[in-house]
């Protein structure tokens, strides 16, 4: 790697993280950058440099040109590594780098602006003989007059997208217009490119993608196949390799199409070509993302190769240190994709402070996480907190693995996948590896009330004792600063009103001696003995059988427990502090007194109902982006739309009151 002192990281979070560690395992210092409210992440200080982004917006910061690209020609920086995302695959930003020497650790300008257009790239593939799907292309009268010449559903897309991310699937013409004009504004938003597209939309298709490494030589190889057909909102939360249940000739014709994609446009570093695969294993190109996957991890755990420092290497102008015919896979690996969001609520974003973090480990588990401590989550960027990656000698011991690994993963504080991800590990359809990447969108419901019945199945009395018995004592350990800290425990039965997630609950707590209690709760005694308190965990006897736990508890008295592979939330009520936390408890955008509350907080990206409308059940009142995502806000009644506190663009936060309606009533009907 000669000439590579120094490498500028222009990203942030667990990418970040992974950039840095290889960068120090090779011998090369590191840059990082961050905005003001990244200045405590993991991946500050983890670098030999940092510097401030000054800015509160995203093009202020991580999607500025010209500042980072100052920034490392200041600090000395002799390479980039864009990570993903951001400004990954934006052609300008490699460009910047080579006109001011600095090695952009990524493939040419040229490269990602062919495969950066969908438009474009679709048109290069077909001409060298690779299949793709039918595609109608123009302005929106043209997308409008034209998108009957393939047969709906048809998928919108975004021609500078990528990454799940502006992408629209529209089942009759009736809505056509509006979801291009919403496209069309995630297209700007999120890519700075408001060119969209029509295509046709396979049924139940598979998502199957070959991990490409191509060097400066024109060598190029393929490293497998990965496969993630597990999708929500038409992005990945499930990843694996190798992809099961191909014929082996299909597999051999798609790694074969995405070396043939890759040398025709004389391609060098690290990129993925992407594949749908149908019920009849016909496959089509879908797109080719020219950087680093955030599934990557699954192709190294099963080959061994650090894909960081290989793309480190072909920057350098070295050649590719492997044929095709030595690579060898060895195993199965899995990939979960941890976020922020609430399934419950349709994968709603979910930014908040984390309370508490502890991850699993043990042997062929790896997390990359941009954190290792409470913080905070913010809505500005993409929701994803981490990423759970497993090895099993076959799959099955790989989707055993993973579900051991999800059961102790304990994240506090915000809503998170986690419990929904165990869910899906464990559905027969799963296992078997007959799912498609509409699974999770038509089978919703089912998913939901499977994790639901787990969860209703566990003793309700038993966390939740666990809970309040933590609450009493962990102010031993500095955690929380409760009433029993402040006044002792001078009584010896005492009551408690504690909230769950179903209601409220009064215990009656009977102290025998110091660790020894009788409880009442549900109408039941119940004997209850504490063994031990370190840090968040809890051992605690009831009846005689043991129990262990995770807690974390706010200065308000709310608190989170996981307990069984599920998380808990409480409330207690005799917290003499008044001091508060910032919490993911976001609501419905449901009226009280007729006022539609926020769910979260974010930005006004259209006002679709006008004061004085008149609005239907389910009708959309408001669009509100965060953390990436466009997010409707529906009228929870029929009703007189009678104020509109909210503009387009405007900032929100969560809990804010954005309109009102008068409810029509039923007289009126």
């Amino acid at each position: 790697m000669a000439g590579i002192k120094k490498i500028l990281v222009a990203n942030r979070g667990e990418i970040a993280v992974r950039i840095i560690r290889t960068a120090n395992r090779i011998g090369i210092k590191t840059v990082v950058l961050f905005a003001d409210n990244d200045k405590d992440a993991s991946h500050v200080g983890m670098a030999d440099e940092s510097f401030l982004l000054s800015g509160v917006k995203l093009n202020d910061t991580y999607l500025n040109i010209k500042k980072i690209v100052d920034l490392a020609v200041r600090s000395g920086s002799d390479a980039i590594h864009p990570g993903y995302g951001f400004l990954s695959e934006n052609p300008d930003f490699a460009k910047a780098c080579k006109k001011n020497k600095i090695l952009f650790i990524g493939p040419s300008p040229e490269s990602i602006g062919l495969m950066g257009n969908k438009i474009k790239s679709r048109s290069f593939v077909e001409r060298i003989g690779v299949p793709v799907l039918k595609v109608v292309t123009g302005d929106r009268e043209k997308l409008l007059t034209q998108s009957k010449q393939i047969d709906f559903p048809l998928l919108i897309k975004a021609a500078a997208g990528g990454g799940g991310k502006g992408m629209r699937i529209v089942y009759s013409y009736d809505e056509l217009d509006k979801t291009i004009q919403a496209t069309t504004r995630e297209a700007k938003s999120y890519f700075g490119d408001e060119e969209v597209y029509l295509e046709k939309y396979i049924r139940n298709p598979r998502h199957i993608e070959v991990q490409i490494l191509g060097d400066q030589y024109g060598n190029v190889i393929h490293v497998f196949e990965r496969e993630c057909s597990v999708q929500r909102r038409y992005q990945k939360i499930i990843e694996e390799t190798p992809a099961s249940n191909i014929p082996e000739k299909i597999r051999e014709k798609i790694h074969h199409d995405a070396v043939t994609i890759t040398k025709s446009m004389h391609y060098h570093n690290a990129g993925t070509v992407e594949f749908l695969v149908d019920k009849d294993f016909n496959h089509f190109f879908l797109e080719m993302n020219t950087r680093l996957q955030v599934e990557h991890p699954v192709t190294e755990m099963t080959t061994g190769l650090d894909l960081v420092e290989e793309q480190i290497r072909i920057a350098s102008g070295e050649k590719l240190r492997f044929n095709q015919d030595k690579l060898k896979q060895s195993g199965h690996a899995l990939e979960c994709r941890i976020y922020a969001e609430d399934p419950d609520r349709h994968f709603l974003p979910a930014p908040g402070r984390v309370t508490f973090y502890h991850e699993p480990v043990g042997e062929n588990i790896r997390v990359d996480s941009g954190i290792k401590k409470p913080g905070f989550i913010h809505s500005s960027y993409d929701p994803m907190i981490c990423k759970l990656i497993v090895k099993g000698k076959n799959r099955k011991e790989a989707i055993n693995r993973m579900n051991s690994a999800l059961s102790s993963f304990f994240i506090h504080g915000v809503k998170q996948n986690i419990s929904f991800l165990r869910t899906l590990v464990n559905l027969e359809v799963f296992r078997k590896n007959s799912i498609s990447t509409d699974y999770c969108e038509e089978h919703l419901q089912d998913l939901l009330t499977i994790g639901q019945k787990e969860k209703a199945g566990i003793d309700q009395s038993l966390p939740l004792l666990i809970f309040l018995i933590y609450s009493l004592f962990s102010f031993r350990e500095g955690k929380v600063n409760n009433i029993w800290e402040r006044l002792g425990y001078w009584r010896f039965i005492m009551k408690f009103s504690i909230t769950s997630e179903t209601g409220e609950v009064e215990v009656i707590l009977h102290r025998r001696s110091e660790l020894n209690f009788v409880v009442t709760i549900f109408d039941q005694k119940k004997e209850i003995k504490l063994v031990d308190i370190k840090g968040h965990q809890i051992k605690i006897k009831i009846e005689d059988q043991p129990f262990n736990a995770f807690v974390s508890i706010g200065k308000n008295g709310t608190g989170w427990i996981s307990y069984q592979g599920q998380t808990f939330q409480y409330k207690r009520h005799d917290f003499l502090s008044e001091d508060q936390v910032y919490t993911d408890e976001y609501h419905e955008s449901v009226a009280h007194d007729g006022k539609i509350i926020s769910p979260m907080p974010g930005k006004i990206v259209d006002v679709v109902i006008e004061k004085g409308s008149f609005i239907k059940k389910g009708e959309v009142l408001l669009v509100v982006e965060s953390m990436k995502m466009e997010n409707n806000l529906v009228a929870p009644f029929d009703g007189i739309v009678q104020s509109m506190f909210v503009k387009e663009s405007q900032m929100i936060s969560n809990k804010q009151v954005l309109a009102e309606i008068k409810q029509k009533s039923t007289e009126e009907s």
